[in-house]
């Protein structure tokens, strides 16, 4: 790379196309800066090719680009652009395999049971490759998401519709609740450098090392946790006959590409629970032929034409389907199932699709119907079904005036389920699950079954100090609360927690709303604040108070979309100063004092009444004529010439606000508060001049002409009528 390049990632599919015309723009732009732009290929078929160039003619050798930018991630001159990328299934990867095959490149195929030391490590390269394997490496910072103005206001402007939900609607959410991932956490956190051991021993005695030789610095935080497949068998069974006797879909939501291990292990067990039938007659006859739930149904019906009798599996998957609930599909018009794919259905996407439908998914027939949305770990769950009464109880967002909720994650140096991969194991036989320190002391364990997923997580105490940093950046710049997703009774929650005060403590947060709410509370308080006031249902600006800036962790993949949050600035003070149910007490102030954020120029006043969290752009060069007749009306017959500029008060709302108090909060007119500080006020050179005037028996029969004078745009209240003044030039 020179040093004056930007490296752009090649990937797949849809980006593809949009590479193809964005490129060209942003090499032009900067091509004139003299700033050249390099590519580099981490595209699925890029990442396979790389993986093996023992194996392909030197024409035919890729270079590990990811492994070069993971490189380059961590010095700070390097600029990478990197597009979306898939975050491969097995059954997508088998796809670009068999693909690559055709166009004459010698690749092993994937080995589904490794045996040789050959397969085995074959099976390892792929497994490098397949699911979410680009941004771990390239993430070596936290996120700072939020949606950039112009894409807001277009969205705004071709609003799509949000369905309501139909009134007696069966659309839920189903989870486990116990003997799941976020039942059975437990954390530790390392006084020192140590190495870790995580080690298994079955009740007949045998020991199995899982993973060893695993690093920790002082102050990081190891977890450890455990899924029960028993307890997840018997829930599956359960939400089987409760959709089918309330006779809605049933629906599976996973995050199979992320959690690369464990959830394609979950979707199969769900598969597997779907056709119990289909499993108990052909099971080994399936397995034999390497066909596993863990694929999905796609898989095991494209594999059934090599398999002796496949006809008469499949049309036991067929009539499994027809007998059983009524399954929700992708795609009806190609078939394709809820259960077709694990990576088809990704829960932060298809939750919020589910909502703004009206709580609808799609039949065999194509038709709506409502849905049981079934999310077998109860660790974010929980924020989809708060998402789901909301909106049955106060009717669906309106695109065209929600708000948007920034996100700060939590994801720097492979932290948390990031960097689970390598610490993911379905357990074999029953017995305990240890990890070690270096001295052999046992620092976690878990009792454990046959069939179970257990798993391990890290999380460096340097990101997380600059999470909480990035945190209260993004606070003060958008001028808005920030709140915390993170869940006290949760065991690494707690450690974070206790991260989060100790970061807060080193950094100015005077000024600012800080929360820390669990992920549940957290997205009840993010919609209650768009409709605090209850006075409609459109979230239009003028009846909230302010965006929340959501700074989660592992919240951070599952909470609901920015798109199906509410939250938003307003200019109002009477609709907006109601307070949230639940939400923090807001900052006070004891004297007049401007504060200018990049939001803008707002103005806080002296009698302990709360600041408000909104912000205008700020108009503080604006000139507009002195007076636009804002203090008085026309005279009959004549209508004034001149208007008040965009931002500020007409005649009729200006006399309003000043004689008058806010129905909503009760507030003092501006005439009856204090006067800003004299150290507070503007100097008397940055000050407009006003000439004398001559008194006028009558303000209706006031002229005022041809002076100019500067304004400041405040944000939910007008200036103080003392500091407003009608100059015009002396006749």
């Amino acid at each position: 790379m020179t040093d004056d390049a930007i490296i752009y990632t090649h990937t797949d599919e849809a980006p593809a196309l949009a590479t193809a015309s964005f490129l060209p723009i942003i090499q032009a732009y900067a091509g004139q800066a003299g700033i050249a732009f390099e590519t580099r290929d981490i595209s699925l078929g890029g990442r396979i090719l790389s993986a093996f160039p023992q194996k392909l003619t030197p024409e035919q050798q890729v270079g590990d680009a990811l492994a070069e930018l993971g490189g380059l991630a961590t010095l700070p001159e390097a600029n990478i652009i990197k597009l979306p990328n898939i975050s491969a299934s097995i059954p997508q990867l088998k796809g670009a395999i068999a693909e690559l095959q055709q166009q004459g490149y010698d690749i092993p195929d994937f080995p589904d049971e490794p045996s040789t030391l050959e397969e085995k490590d074959v099976r390892a390269r792929y497994d490098r490759i397949k699911g979410s394997a680009v941004n771990p490496v390239l993430r070596e910072g936290n996120s700072d998401r939020r949606a950039p103005l112009a894409v807001k206001n277009y969205a705004k402007k071709h609003p799509h519709r949000n369905k309501p939900f139909a009134e007696g609607s069966k659309t839920r959410v189903a989870t486990m609740g116990h003997d799941d991932f976020k039942s059975n956490e437990r954390s530790w956190v390392a006084a020192h450098d140590d190495v870790l051991t995580f080690r298994h021993t079955a009740e007949d005695g045998t020991v199995t090392v899982l993973k060893e030789g695993l690093k920790v610095l002082p102050r990081e935080i190891i977890d450890a946790t455990f899924l029960s497949a028993k307890a997840l068998d018997a829930f599956l069974d359960e939400t089987l006959e409760s959709a089918k006797a309330d006779d809605v879909l049933y629906s599976v939501h996973l995050k199979a590409t992320m959690m690369k291990v464990s959830d394609p292990i979950i979707f199969g067990h769900v598969v597997k629970a779907f056709f119990k039938d289909v499993f108990e007659q052909y099971g080994e006859q399936l397995a034999a032929a390497g066909l596993s739930a863990n694929d999905g149904l796609g898989s095991i019906l494209t594999g059934l034409a090599n398999v002796t009798g496949g006809d008469d599996i499949a049309a036991a998957f067929d009539r499994a389907i027809a007998e059983g609930p009524r399954l929700s599909y992708v795609n009806s018009d190609k078939g394709t199932t809820n259960l077709h794919v694990p990576s088809d259905v990704i829960v932060d996407a298809s939750m919020p699709a589910l909502v703004r439908n009206g709580g609808k998914l799609w039949g065999k027939d194509g038709g709506e119907a409502d849905t049981l949305a079934v999310i077998p770990d109860s660790s974010y769950a929980s924020v989809y079904q708060a998402v789901i009464d909301d909106v049955i109880a106060n009717g669906p967002l309106d695109p065209a005036t929600i708000g948007t909720v920034p996100n700060v994650g939590l994801m720097a140096q492979a932290a948390e389920e990031y960097g689970s991969h390598d610490k993911t194991f379905e357990i074999e036989a029953p017995g305990t699950v240890q990890v070690l320190d270096s001295e052999g002391t046992v620092l976690i364990e878990h009792t454990v079954g046959a069939g179970d997923i257990w798993r391990a997580t890290q999380t460096k105490h340097i990101p997380v100090m600059d999470w909480v940093k990035l945190a209260v950046n993004r606070a003060r710049a958008s001028g808005v609360p920030a709140v915390f997703w993170l869940d006290a009774n949760r065991s690494h929650d707690a450690q974070i927690i206790a991260k989060v005060h100790q970061g807060l403590a080193t950094l100015d947060t005077k000024g600012l709303t800080i929360t820390i709410l669990a992920p549940e509370e957290a997205t009840r308080y993010t919609l209650a604040r768009g409709c605090a006031t209850g006075s409609t249902r459109s979230r239009s600006p003028a009846t909230c108070c302010a965006t929340t800036s959501r700074i989660s962790s592992r919240s951070s993949r599952w909470a609901p979309a920015p798109r199906c949050s509410r939250s938003f600035r307003c200019s109002r003070a009477a609709d907006c100063s109601r307070p949230v149910p639940g939400a923090p007490r807001p900052s006070t102030c004891s004297s007049w004092s401007r504060r200018t954020t990049s939001a803008g120029t707002r103005w806080a006043s002296s009698s302990r009444w709360p600041l408000r969290s909104s912000t205008m752009p700020t108009a503080r060069a604006t000139r507009r004529p002195a007076c636009s007749r804002r203090l008085s009306t026309p005279r009959p017959g004549r209508s004034s010439r001149r208007t008040a500029p965009r931002g500020v008060p007409s005649a009729r709302s200006t006399t309003a606000a000043a004689t008058s108090t806010s129905a909503c909060t009760g507030r003092r007119s501006w005439r009856s508060r204090p006067r800003m500080p004299i150290s507070r006020r503007p100097s008397r050179r940055s000050r407009p001049r006003s000439p004398r005037r001559r008194r006028r028996s009558s303000p209706s029969s006031t002229r005022c002409r041809g002076s100019l004078s500067r304004s400041v745009a405040t944000t939910d209240r007008t200036m103080p009528s003392s500091r407003r003044s009608c100059a015009r030039r002396k006749r």
